[in-house]
């Protein structure tokens, strides 16, 4: 029927990065980034239309400087692009044709990006991450038309001994997301004449530590 189908997904990325001193104690990055997934297209039962590749580039201007002996900070600019193949039709409705999902529409991204790297002594580390971004859908009739992303990750790291270190992250995101309005053309009909709109909101957040040694010098 199209409902249940095994899904198959290859992931191709790479990045390019420069840097450059600049006077007074700052530094200019340059990075540019490109990821394609592609996925299996179903070829005989489709409930919406399908996209097999996308390709996403993002080129990033960042400035970095030391503010203090044990204190590093940086501030991003970020932009971004999302495209790809042409849309595989729905094989049961023309109007599920219109949609646009929000894994693979075009998607234009712009965001701004705040770092710091603190190590208050020899045994200890802490970095900190904030983006703050906006988002601009396009490429179908109906679906995501706007949005915007916010992210804050911090990692600690400490140096328990000579022969073991721990660290531990936590990281959150969340996605904020307007559907676009739709309203049916056919007003004679009890029900069809409904105007709607979606937002959608996604939120994850992830948890990790790690724990690592050298008991012996071969091990």
């Amino acid at each position: 029927t199209g409902f249940n189908i095994p899904r198959s997904l290859k992931q191709l990325k790479g990045m390019l990065e420069a840097g450059y001193q600049l006077d007074d104690g700052y530094r200019l990055v340059a990075g540019l980034e490109h990821e394609q997934i592609r996925r299996n297209v179903p070829f005989q039962y489709r409930r919406i239309a399908y996209r097999e590749r996308t390709d996403e580039t993002q080129a990033r201007v960042e400035i970095k400087r030391m503010l203090s002996e044990t204190l590093n900070g940086g501030l991003a600019y970020v932009h971004g692009y999302r495209g790809g193949s042409a849309y595989v039709p729905d094989t049961y409705s023309q109007a599920t044709n219109q949609l646009n999902s929000l894994i693979w529409a075009d998607r234009q991204r712009d965001k701004l990006r705040l770092s710091a790297d603190w190590i208050p002594d020899e045994d200890w580390s802490l970095q900190f991450r904030g983006d703050l971004g906006s988002d601009r859908y396009s490429g179908r009739n109906l679906g995501p038309r706007k949005g915007d992303t916010l992210l804050f990750s911090a990692d600690a790291a400490y140096q328990i001994s000579s022969k073991w270190q721990t660290h531990a992250w936590l990281s959150q995101e969340r996605i904020l997301v307007e559907q676009a309005t739709r309203s049916d053309i056919n007003p004679a009909t009890v029900g069809d004449n409904v105007l709607w709109q979606a937002s959608v909101r996604n939120t994850t957040t992830a948890l990790g530590f790690g724990l690592k040694g050298r008991p012996k010098a071969n091990l």
